[in-house]
């Protein structure tokens, strides 16, 4: 025969269980591609545009800094051909050596000057781009809580890619969960018409 004490203990436990398995709340998930939703926003494709002129204003005076730097190229080795030239007295082939010097100097000078130009462009087209996509993700993750929030969802999954290890976090979702449909029809309703969103 079982020992009454254990038998009480037992229904207990199993009396507790059930109890706290139907205090939790019931899980109802939605599933959504943040991903999609930057790339659809209108914010997102107006600052990548505005990125793109930045590069291209960029691209531009590196190019103007390049042909500084050739002409001046150019320059030096007609002085190093006139110091070494001896139909030039003396006199005029030190001078054009040290002329050279210089200018090799200067050369130098540019070339810095046009790595540390492209270096810090670079660094802050990187920084506006992070902190672009910073807002743009707090924006688009404030609308999709309200939408959750709508549908009374206790969970969202973002379908959007791979994990860190490169397989995808979602290996199926029903599409009658997703959102992303409605989350940039949410974001995009502000969207100034084409012809605005170009000046």
């Amino acid at each position: 025969m079982k020992n009454p004490v254990t038998t009480v203990f037992a229904l207990a436990a199993f009396l507790l269980a059930g109890a706290f398995v139907q205090a939790q709340p019931e899980i109802k998930l939605v599933t959504v591609s943040v991903g999609r939703a930057y790339d659809s926003y209108w914010k997102t494709k107006e600052n990548q545009q505005k990125l793109a002129d930045a590069q291209s204003k960029a691209q531009e005076q590196v190019n103007q800094l390049q042909k500084e730097l050739e002409g001046l190229v150019a320059e030096l080795k007609k002085k190093e051909e006139e110091s070494k030239n001896t139909a030039l007295s003396e006199s005029a082939r030190k001078r054009a050596e040290e002329e050279a010097r210089e200018m090799f100097q200067n050369i130098r000078a540019k070339e810095q000057e046009a790595q540390q130009f492209v270096q810090n462009t670079q660094r802050s087209l990187q920084m506006r781009q992070q902190n672009h996509r910073d807002l743009m993700l707090e924006e688009i993750n404030n609308v999709i809580l309200d939408i959750a929030k709508e549908k009374g969802a206790t969970l969202v999954l973002d379908t959007s890619g791979p994990t860190a290890i490169g397989i995808s976090a979602i290996l199926y979702a029903d599409e009658a969960y997703d959102i992303t449909d409605e989350v940039i029809a949410e974001l995009n309703k502000d969207a100034p018409e084409p012809e605005a969103a170009s000046e």
